[in-house]
């Protein structure tokens, strides 16, 4: 008796899981950066308030994003309902450094945007450097200089082309590492020279300039962009949840569940704590 309701039971289960329907969430961050942290509460908070999806993150990190937003179309082209973790990069600064590998005003709809973080020019926390002009100078004494970045962080890549050029570095080269911890750590122990990063996923590093309109309460001391004289160095990035254009009459009560979790006092704690 006990193994025939163990059955039940098991089959039971495993037909209530049957009725969700299974939604890949493609992440151009890997699972250390701070915004798929928080896209990652998201999904757990989603999975367990509703019935009816089941939310699957995958991390496909690579491209400034571009691997992540290419496959996510692919997936749902192929029938398989996609939702896709990213930021305005994918409509935006992408379309300068990669060109419309895809239809980038139609093939992705945003459902909603999450996070707004400053980017910050660093050095590492025991450099002597403590201004813009300071690292500018430092720069064109070497031979060659190095940015460190991210495989995902297409808006650093395109800040550090802009100080690059504003600034006349012939001499600097990109490297970039998978983990956010990597690119600090190259820094810290003097592998590469400085990153344009997203605070978020930087803050061990000394922050010289932000790209904030106004100081931060954290950073009281790090003067804008603008106070420094790059004035180019203005921008706020805004994580997104978005779909592909062919999902989005089908799956656009998704985007009501997210504004509603954002709401809650929980999610706004998580945010908060994630700066």
């Amino acid at each position: 008796m006990r193994n025939i309701f163990l059955v039940i039971m098991i089959l039971f289960s495993t037909s209530v899981y049957a009725q969700k329907q299974q939604i890949e969430v493609v992440s151009r961050f890997d699972t250390s950066k701070t915004t798929a942290i928080v896209a990652m509460e998201f999904i757990r908070i989603l999975n367990k308030t509703q019935t009816k999806f089941e939310f699957r993150f995958v991390a496909l990190p690579g491209a400034a994003g571009e691997i992540a937003d290419i496959r996510a179309i692919s997936l749902t082209r192929s029938n398989i309902p996609t939702l896709v973790l990213g930021s305005t990069s994918s409509w935006a600064l992408n379309r300068y450094t990669f060109g419309n590998t895809f239809d980038r005003d139609n093939d992705l709809v945003p459902l909603i945007g999450f996070g707004g973080v400053p980017f910050a020019i660093q050095v590492s926390p025991n450099s002597k450097i403590e201004n813009l002009d300071q690292l500018v100078n430092s720069i064109r004494n070497k031979k060659e200089s190095y940015h460190a970045t991210t495989v995902s962080g297409s808006a650093s890549n395109f800040f550090a082309n802009v100080f690059i050029d504003y600034y006349q570095l012939s001499n600097v080269k990109h490297i970039s590492y998978r983990l956010s911890s990597d690119m600090v750590y190259s820094i810290i122990n003097n592998e590469t020279d400085f990153a344009i990063s997203n605070i978020a996923d930087s803050l061990p590093l000394k922050s010289i300039a932000i790209s904030s309109e106004e100081r931060l309460s954290f950073l009281s001391n790090t003067a804008t962009g603008k106070e420094v004289g790059f004035d180019k160095f203005r921008y706020i990035t805004l994580s997104t949840i978005s779909i592909p254009k062919e999902s989005k009459n089908q799956f656009v009560e998704i985007g009501n569940l997210l504004f509603e979790i954002c709401l809650t006092e929980d999610m706004q704690n998580f945010f908060r704590k994630s700066k």
